[in-house]
C-alpha cells in the first residue's frame, strides 16, 4: 500500500491532493480499486466512514480543495444508513467514475 501511496502522491507532500486521487482512477482495475479500498480503511472494519475519507485528502477540512470537499459530500451520498460505505458500493461508484470519466 506504501509504494501505491507513493506512486499517486507526485507532489511528496505526503498528502493526496484531488488530482493526485483521480487521475490514477481511469487506469485501475477491480484489484486496485479493492487496494485503494484496503488502504482507505485505516480500521478494517470493511466500510470506509467519511473521516476516513477526509484523510485521504488533506488532515484538517480548511486545507480541502473545493473539488475535494465535492468529492468527500458525493462519497457521503454513496454511505449507507450507517454513514459508511461498503467495499462493493466503492466498486460500484469508482467503476462508474471510470465508466463516465467523470
Amino acid at each position: 500500500m506504501e509504494k501505491y501511496f507513493e506512486a499517486i502522491d507526485t507532489n511528496k507532500d505526503g498528502l493526496i491532493d484531488f488530482d493526485e486521487f483521480i487521475a490514477p482512477m481511469f487506469k485501475m482495475t477491480e484489484e486496485t480499486i479493492s487496494s485503494v479500498f484496503a488502504m482507505l480503511d485505516k480500521n478494517n472494519d470493511g466500510t470506509l466512514c467519511i473521516e476516513e475519507l477526509k484523510v485521504l485528502f488533506k488532515s484538517r477540512e480548511s486545507d480541502q480543495t473545493k473539488e475535494e470537499k465535492i468529492w468527500v459530500q458525493f462519497m457521503s451520498q454513496v454511505a449507507g444508513k450507517d454513514g459508511n460505505i461498503t467495499k462493493e458500493d466503492f466498486k460500484k461508484t469508482m467503476a462508474n467514475i471510470i465508466e463516465n470519466k467523470i
